[in-house]
């Protein structure tokens, strides 16, 4: 879970605090009124750096820890004071589970020998030049 931590200073701030990246409209509006990032921009902001967004996802973590403060506060503080850090799962879940070369072809469709298991006819394109016959269920061409 990505946490921020935040050395030493004079607003008594300092200390290890997580940030569940779950967004109630309170703090994607926060995000946008310090940032202007919206939820779609908020990838961008991290892999920029957004001072901005970083300082507003502090506040939201400040703010869900029962920490009192004034976000302009948190910009009089050294740049070095204030860590974002993504700690990478140990064991991430797998994208999509590994099948092997037997089940890839069911799932595929295809039989060992390349034959699909559902063989549809094949029907031949016509080159006579005559428009297709109407179906009769179609009411736009069928006659009466």
């Amino acid at each position: 879970m990505p946490k921020f931590i935040i050395g030493p200073n004079h607003l008594g701030l300092e200390g290890e605090y997580e940030l569940e990246m779950t967004f109630f409209n309170k703090d994607h509006r926060k995000i946008k009124q310090v940032s202007g990032l919206r939820v779609l921009e908020y990838q961008s902001g991290l892999e920029a750096g957004d001072l901005d967004f970083i300082l507003a996802l502090a506040s939201i973590a400040l703010d869900r820890a029962g920490k009192q403060h004034n976000i302009e506060h948190l910009y009089e503080l050294p740049d070095d004071c204030i860590k974002f850090v993504i700690e990478e799962e140990e064991n991430p879940p797998p994208i999509a589970p590994e099948l092997s070369p037997e089940e890839e072809m069911k799932s595929s469709g295809l039989s060992s020998n390349g034959a699909t298991e559902h063989s549809q006819e094949k029907s031949t394109p016509d080159t006579s030049g005559t428009p297709p016959l109407a179906s009769s269920s179609d009411p736009l061409t069928s006659t009466i």
